[in-house]
């Protein structure tokens, strides 16, 4: 039960379950997490919720989350239960409750088994970025980023369309909120 009439924060979570067995082949934990866990960040300070992959197959080492799984602590013992993404947000009633609504609005987005959607997309790029940085220490090599070179015009590509290219890529692109510029 809530009182709403004195606006007393509450904390309200839900569990969403991944589609792994409708899905067995598709990596769900690498589409959610993204780079460096990078796209989970920032769809936790998109929607003000706090966000984690748990369950089975939550875990990089499948070795280890055995052996946790069998420890008995209660710590891992998510680690028996289905894939699945936790989402709670800390906030007055209608606030918490509209948060959460716009998370799982969001996170659906990642549980839908695409290769080649523009979340995958962005993380792609968001990978290339991250490896020009950390291989030459800047960003000046990707097309695009820093670049002062314009976009070639439609008639220059022979008639095709350059839909969903970004006309011009720089520090405000989504994939790089939250990433370090390289110097």
């Amino acid at each position: 039960m809530v009182d709403i009439t004195r606006d007393k924060p509450i904390k309200v979570a839900v569990r969403v379950v991944v589609p792994v067995r409708d899905h067995p082949k598709f990596n769900f934990v690498g589409k959610l997490l993204g780079p460096k866990g990078n796209s989970l960040k920032r769809l936790q300070e998109d929607t003000m919720c706090k966000m984690a992959v748990l369950g089975r197959g939550s875990m990089k080492d499948r070795h280890k989350e055995e052996e946790l799984r069998a420890s008995g602590d209660p710590k891992f013992q998510h680690l028996s239960e289905e894939l699945h993404v936790e989402i709670s947000a800390f906030a007055t009633p209608a606030e918490a409750h509209a948060r959460i609504a716009y998370a799982l609005a969001e996170v659906r987005r990642f549980l839908v088994p695409d290769y080649n959607d523009d979340i995958r997309q962005e993380q792609m790029w968001e990978m290339q970025v991250l490896s020009s940085q950390r291989n030459n220490g800047k960003t000046e090599d990707i097309p695009g980023v820093n670049s002062t070179a314009e976009c070639p015009n439609e008639d220059s590509l022979g008639g095709e369309s350059m839909e969903g290219v970004p006309d011009t890529v720089g520090d405000d692109h989504p994939a790089l909120r939250g990433v370090p510029a390289g110097k």
